[in-house]
């Protein structure tokens, strides 16, 4: 990890030194904020609670950061951590039936490598693809909730920016984000996918 974030510091400061005005080449930094309507579910597997399932689908926040380098002119490759906050209740089923609805929220997180390509016009496609996780929070103890192990997820985009200083572009961005991941007590499955709308501000 401390050889990567050197390479990253090495790759920046080039970068700086040799990147053109309104062109995608040198450092890549791209930084999002927008909402999102988040579907998700937690379907058992244990015997026991066979036939129930935990769900949540409603509006999220939902925030990218992307930091790499350009290895081709329009052609950045980065590192990409995605978290999609859920801010909806969760809901207990039985079949289709809601047993009960819970103070618990859920988030879901996406940490991988991905590639972003610029057209005419400024206008780009994004994709990652790499580990997903969840956590599960009670909203009245902290100390309550789950989490789960490491999965996977992906992640594409499409998007548009405006220049908005030599190095600087801003726009917006339309997302669609998967992710799916065994519970750590493995007595469950969840999975999430969310469609997005967000700002977008990229230093290239």
């Amino acid at each position: 990890m401390k050889k990567f974030i050197l390479a990253l510091g090495v790759l920046a400061s080039t970068a700086l030194a040799i990147s053109q005005p309104h062109t995608h080449d040198g450092f890549f930094l791209n930084l999002t904020l927008g909402m999102s309507f988040q579907n998700f579910g937690y379907e058992y597997h244990a015997t026991r609670y066979e036939g129930m399932t935990i769900d949540g689908d409603g509006v999220s926040l939902d925030a990218d950061t992307k930091i790499g380098g350009c290895v081709a002119p329009n052609v950045a490759l980065h590192l990409t951590i995605t978290e999609v906050q859920n801010l909806t209740d969760l809901e207990l089923k039985d079949g289709t039936r809601t047993v009960a609805t819970t103070s618990q929220t859920e988030s879901l997180l996406l940490l991988g490598f991905g590639v972003t390509y610029y057209f005419l016009d400024n206008i780009f496609f994004t994709g990652t693809f790499g580990l997903s996780m969840f956590t599960i929070e009670e909203s009245r103890n902290s100390n309550a909730g789950g989490s789960s192990e490491a999965g996977i997820g992906f992640q594409v985009g499409v998007g548009k920016e405006w220049w908005a200083g030599d190095e600087w572009g801003m726009g917006v961005m339309g997302t669609f984000t998967y992710g799916s991941a065994d519970d750590k007590d493995d007595i469950g499955e969840m999975s999430a996918y969310a469609v997005g709308v967000k700002f977008t501000m990229t230093f290239n």
